[in-house]
């Protein structure tokens, strides 16, 4: 779970509803012996964390403020160039591996170091892992690149369909085209 900011409000008419169904959910993934992985900077996954009858995994990325202390999983970006984020992430504090991503802004740095961490923990080879994520282009119309103008401007496609998305996806933006 990266956060639960209450959301969907049409089905969920308060903030208690929204993180009651997580609550839920993670219940479930404990009846059905999956595995839980909590952000740790989430917003309002600390009542997640809690109401756990197991531990959960967490994961953070160095920096962030945290809502979950002394995560499992800890990212740091060691380079950001005009393509890329590069990052390590350490599991209880050893090193497991050097990554990248080409998705723009920190907050999809943060969600692949939640992807490897679920990986790690449900045993994947992390190189084949970093692999896939160094590729990863992302989903349609979220920071889609669809290309560059004649002039070269290059475009991008994104719906981000609440003010907190549409503020994620213009920080992205101007972190990697900062002018």
């Amino acid at each position: 779970m990266t956060a639960t900011k209450w959301d969907h409000v049409n089905v969920y008419p308060t903030l208690e509803s929204y993180v009651n169904a997580f609550k839920k959910l993670a219940g479930l993934t404990k009846e059905n012996n999956g595995e839980l992985l909590l952000c740790a900077s989430g917003e309002n996954n600390d009542q997640i964390f809690e109401h756990a009858e197991r531990k959960a995994h967490t994961y953070a990325l160095d920096g962030a403020t945290l809502v979950i202390q002394d995560p499992e999983y800890l990212g740091k970006v060691t380079e950001t160039t005009e393509d890329a984020f590069y990052f390590t992430i350490e599991k209880k504090g050893t090193i497991i591996g050097t990554f990248s991503t080409k998705l723009l802004g920190i907050h999809n740095v943060e969600n692949c170091i939640g992807v490897i961490a679920m990986c790690d923990i449900l045993g994947f080879d992390l190189d084949a892992v970093g692999k896939a994520v160094a590729s990863f282009n992302g989903v349609k119309v979220r920071l889609e690149l669809l290309g560059k103008t004649k002039n070269g401007a290059t475009v991008y496609n994104d719906i981000a369909y609440s003010p907190v998305k549409a503020k994620a996806s213009l920080e992205a933006l101007r972190s990697r085209f900062a002018t």
